[in-house]
């Protein structure tokens, strides 16, 4: 996932003219696996938080960028929404903000008002859609899967 994050956010850089800084990919793999260990969430919630991310950056109605500053933190806000809806047992909004400070090196802190206010903005702007059909699942999976691959 993180190969497909690094392309994206380096896509939404070169289209706002920015210059491209260097790789993410071994960063945002850190941060994911890091993330996994303290939440530990089921693996399909890392899917499912694919999928409302690319819901969230399809919505026209208020885009989202996924940029080098904000890709962190919009993966931990949908995979605490994907725990939430798939994991018998999720962490709270209140767990957030530790499980961020212990998967982050030398971000800024997030506080429980700032998890609860982007676990909002993200479910509007997904217009609470949160259920993704087999075939959708299936789809992500394999695209996910392919480019491992490569």
């Amino acid at each position: 996932m993180s190969v497909l994050l690094n392309y994206m956010v380096m896509q939404t850089e070169a289209q706002l003219g920015r210059a491209v800084e260097g790789d993410l990919r071994e960063d945002l793999h850190d941060y994911l696996v890091r993330l996994y260990k303290v939440c530990q969430w089921t693996e399909e919630c890392n899917l499912l938080a694919f999928v409302y991310l690319l819901r969230l950056l399809a919505n026209t109605v208020a885009p989202v960028q996924l940029r080098r500053d904000n890709c962190k933190l919009l993966m931990l806000g949908t995979l605490m929404i994907a725990q939430k809806f798939w994991d018998d047992r999720s962490l709270r909004n209140q767990d957030m903000p530790v499980a961020w400070q212990r998967a982050t090196t030398g971000e800024k802190r997030v506080n429980l008002k700032q998890v609860n206010s982007l676990e909002i903005e993200i479910l509007r702007a997904i217009e609470w859609e949160l259920y993704v059909s087999e075939c959708d699942y299936v789809a992500c999976y394999q695209e996910l899967t392919s480019l491992v691959g490569k």
